[in-house]
């Protein structure tokens, strides 16, 4: 009974820790001290909020994950001809699951169905110059393309020149080799016949005469003696007769 009526004679208690407003320190009486306590239960109870506001964020995101989550693999088990991560993207960007299984449905029947062969890529013949010639101005020079141009600016060359010209830096230089001497040069048949016609044309009486005997010598050692010398005999006396003719006829001709 004493508690009891303890009990009745307190006087009712309020949690007012969040209402700072009713503190002391939110009165425009109040001291530094009143203010600062005041100002540190704000700020006690902003990050109390934020915390709870963060919590329940994470727990809506952890449910709306584990949803989408299980509508998706069951979207797969339903469409397993289709690519996992086409489903998921066409699920994310649908407005509603109901459109994404429509928009699934139309591609699986389109994947049901046979492709056509993609043909080989068209050839133009660009490189053919019969084809494709050349253009070119009035004065006849070739018109090049601006593109042409611009790429062989941009393009790489490479230093594979540059590397073969480094190597063969310190490289003996290849020997010369040296000038054959020149060969002397024939006469010509005609300048040779010449040299001899006019040897023949200076020819003196004696010479004629030594000649002539030199050929008398060869004609007896020729023909030799015994059963042809008749024969033998004959044709060097003929041979002889038709070159006192002829040295007959060019002493006339050379008195004439």
């Amino acid at each position: 009974m004493a508690a009891t009526s303890k009990a009745k004679s307190r006087a009712p208690y309020v949690n007012l820790f969040d209402l700072p407003e009713l503190m002391p320190g939110a009165q425009p009486s109040a001291n530094p001290a009143q203010r600062e306590e005041f100002e540190q239960r704000c700020r006690q109870l902003h990050r109390d909020e934020e915390k709870e506001r963060l919590e329940r964020q994470h727990e809506q995101s952890m449910t709306a994950a584990a949803r989408e989550q299980a509508s998706v693999s069951e979207l797969q088990a339903m469409f397993p001809t289709l690519d996992a991560d086409l489903i998921r993207v066409i699920h994310a960007e649908a407005p509603t699951p109901q459109e994404a299984v429509e928009t699934l449905l139309a591609l699986s029947v389109d994947d049901d169905q046979p492709r056509a062969a993609t043909p080989p890529p068209l050839d133009m013949g660009m490189d053919d110059h019969e084809k494709f010639p050349v253009l070119t101005d009035a004065e006849g020079w070739q018109v090049v393309s601006q593109k042409l141009i611009d790429g062989k600016k941009e393009e790489d060359l490479g230093s594979a020149w540059c590397d073969r010209a480094k190597a063969v830096q310190h490289m003996p230089a290849a020997p010369v080799p040296q000038p054959a001497a020149p060969l002397p040069k024939r006469k010509a048949k005609k300048e040779e016949s010449k040299e001899v016609e006019e040897d023949d044309i200076l020819e003196t009486d004696y010479d004629f005469r030594h000649r002539i005997g030199q050929n008398r010598a060869k004609a007896r050692a020729r023909f030799g003696r015994g059963a042809g010398r008749g024969n033998a005999t004959r044709q060097s006396t003929e041979a002889e007769d038709e070159e006192e003719a002829s040295v007959d006829g060019s002493s006339c001709t050379d008195w004439a």
